[in-house]
């Protein structure tokens, strides 16, 4: 504020309050604070406008009839650099890995009551991915702008990973009852998600 805030225990070592140390602090006091404080109500006065017009829930937005400048699909599309998006692809991920580890033990040793809700877990948070794929826009290596026309979407999601991502969510093991040991290794066909 002013540059150079003196040290007054050093200028001042017999303890005495010295009169610029006092005019010092009242200038401080009571008009450095009345310019901040009138800094920080003005920006208060401009966030509280900002929010009585972001005001409107989603479910009033669409229900109320407004009109929008973006389509109704477009409404769906997921951006890549949401919040929530980057946590949802992290928690894939930690799904993915755990996934693995537990299909390749269900390979070895064979399954049980309680993995098979561990499996039926994963496999609900995968076809959801599956889901947030086809809804999440991308940006093409040869343009500036992101795609968020939910065909093209589409069509770049099942040219790429969509083949590894249906393998991986078919039930082999059910369609075979038997219990023997090649029934098994059908989960290992689950690991290609990583």
């Amino acid at each position: 504020m002013l540059g150079i805030i003196p040290n007054w225990d050093l200028d001042n070592k017999k303890g005495k309050v010295t009169k610029e140390k006092q005019i010092f602090d009242h200038l401080v006091k009571n008009i450095g604070n009345a310019g901040l404080q009138s800094q920080v109500n003005g920006e208060d006065e401009v966030k509280t406008k900002k929010k009585k017009k972001k005001s409107k829930s989603f479910f009033q937005k669409i229900f109320s009839g407004e009109r929008s400048n973006r389509s109704f699909a477009d409404r769906f599309v997921i951006k890549v650099d949401s919040p929530l998006y980057q946590f949802w692809k992290i928690f894939v991920v930690f799904i993915c890995i755990i996934s693995s580890y537990i299909y390749a033990y269900i390979a070895a040793f064979g399954k049980d009551k309680q993995i098979e809700y561990i499996v039926l877990f994963f496999e609900i948070i995968f076809a959801m991915d599956i889901i947030v794929q086809f809804l999440l826009e991308f940006k093409p290596e040869d343009q500036y702008n992101k795609v968020r026309d939910i065909t093209e979407i589409a069509k770049r999601y099942i040219k790429s990973r969509f083949l590894v991502d249906a393998i991986a969510m078919i039930p082999f093991h059910q369609f075979f009852k038997d219990p023997s040991d090649h029934v098994k290794l059908f989960f290992m066909i689950k690991i290609i998600r990583i």
